[in-house]
């Protein structure tokens, strides 16, 4: 199965993503959709997949989702060429999107932490009061794919401008972080 080894985030996200696929294709679902993609010629598969690029920049979908979704198809196609059940594999490109955020609102302090700790967004997302221990200058950050192993959560020490700027954003928010 070409999920194995995915986070289940991802699994879900791809499997949601297919769904979509196959409701965009008519089929009732996502195996019939694949199984109506294998049996094209390369070319129309390219250009079924292609379209339904086309249908969902129309619709307005972030570039993330489209690259996501583009990246469920890659990888079922890849996994049925391994498999010998057909002898091509989808090559369609996406455009590189730069897209601007706004970011008025957004506290320097989690600027902070993504800069000086590195921090991915969705490890920044995880994080509560719990996980800041004010008198170490430190936090609790669990990493991707914690879930499947424990070292991927560890106490990570801020620097002393970010300690403060966290401290300063809890104070204007109200907010007591746990002494640990």
């Amino acid at each position: 199965h070409f999920l194995e080894g995915l986070t289940e985030q991802t699994r879900k996200a791809y499997g949601e993503d297919l769904a979509a696929f196959a409701k965009w294709l008519g089929a009732s679902h996502s195996q019939e959709a694949l199984v109506e993609l294998l049996k094209q010629p390369q070319l129309h598969a390219n250009q079924i997949v292609l379209g339904w690029h086309q249908q969902m920049r129309a619709d307005g979908y972030a570039p993330s989702t489209q690259a996501r979704r583009m990246s469920a198809l890659r990888a079922a196609v890849k996994l049925a060429n391994q498999l010998g059940l057909v002898d091509w594999q989808l090559h369609v490109r996406l455009p590189k999107a730069q897209h601007v955020r706004d970011t008025r609102g957004v506290d320097p302090a989690l600027v902070m932490l993504l800069l000086t700790l590195g921090l991915r967004r969705i490890e920044l997302v995880r994080l509560n009061l719990s996980h800041y221990d004010r008198r170490q200058r430190r936090l609790l950050v669990h990493g991707k794919g914690f879930e499947r192993d424990p070292n991927k959560v560890q106490w990570r020490d801020l620097p002393p401008d970010t300690s403060q700027a966290l401290d300063a954003w809890l104070a204007a928010e109200h907010v007591s972080s746990g002494e640990s």
